[in-house]
């Protein structure tokens, strides 16, 4: 986001022409110029747990068996926000360029909120040939119906969640790749797929990799490349505040709903309507989209 310029601008040759054309024809304000800044600073730390074993069944054949944990976060929000307008005033005489600035300096701090992500259990095998190569796959299971925002007994929460364990739905994923060893360089190639957490098929992400390595004494040199496709649907234009939240996974929730609610700022950050409904705060918006980057 851009700051606008402090200094004064100058109009082009076209817009002063207009000006002059309208100094002595014509009386009013016309803004030519508006600029808005919206920062926000999101600030997390979270703790996982990994566990995972080996075994070597016989000189060829692995198999293995591993657990990631959900991660545990806590978010916290802060914003900023800044206005510049730049306006003419047109008079019988003269024209006018006014700058004015809204910066209040002011950081707004939301309350804390946890986000708590799937677990996965992913079971592996492999097949290693020595001099020769290898055969390795892995399959994975992660149920995205465990994701919660808590603290759970807010109401806002409560509702979030609900919709993301009845929307949700434990999803598979698996990967396959071969690497073929001869004299110092190493050929590999892999595929990937992993299953869309609605169960849409054309939302599924499939991909393939393809590497080459080379060993040079104690050292190695690798190359890759990767290509994957996903499916996924946008609105042109987003709806409400913040859009439709979780708008890659289809669960939305509105600040209100219904027709000619007026909508206003709270001095604690909450978005209240006329009707009378609970507020909804502005961290709860935030941790909605918080998903999307999952």
């Amino acid at each position: 986001i851009r700051r606008p310029p402090r200094s004064t601008p100058k109009p082009s040759s076209a817009a002063s022409d207009v000006y002059k054309r309208q100094i002595g024809e014509d009386v009013g304000v016309y803004v030519s110029d508006i600029g808005f800044e919206n920062n926000l600073s999101v600030l997390g730390d979270g703790f996982s747990v990994q566990l995972g074993a080996i075994a070597k069944v016989t000189d060829v054949l692995r198999l293995g068996l591993t657990y990631d944990s959900p991660t545990w976060y806590t978010i916290t929000e802060e914003t900023s926000q800044y206005l510049s307008t730049t306006r003419y005033e047109v008079n019988e005489f003269d024209a006018l360029i006014i700058e004015q600035t809204l910066n209040p300096n002011v950081i707004n701090v939301f309350q804390d909120y946890k986000l708590q992500t799937p677990s996965k259990i992913t079971g592996s095998g492999a097949l290693v040939f020595k001099k020769i190569g290898l055969l390795s796959f892995d399959y994975s299971i992660k149920d995205y119906s465990s994701i919660k925002f808590k603290p759970s007994d807010d109401i806002h929460f409560v509702e979030q969640n609900s919709r993301i364990a009845n929307t949700l739905d434990q999803a598979i994923s698996y990967k396959i790749g071969a690497e073929i060893l001869q004299n110092k360089v190493s050929y590999r190639a892999g595929y990937k797929f992993e299953e869309s957490p609605r169960g849409i098929t054309n939302q599924n992400l499939e991909g393939f990799s393809l590497g080459l390595g080379y060993k040079i004494n104690n050292s190695r040199i690798d190359l890759s490349y990767e290509k994957f496709s996903l499916g996924d649907t946008h609105q042109m234009l987003d709806a409400g505040l913040l859009g439709n939240i979780l708008a890659g996974w289809g669960v939305s929730v509105g600040a209100a709903t219904g027709a000619k609610k007026k909508k206003k700022e709270g001095e604690n950050g909450t978005i209240s309507n006329s009707s009378g409904g609970v507020p909804v705060s502005y961290t709860h918006l935030r941790a909605h989209e918080t998903l999307r980057y999952l």
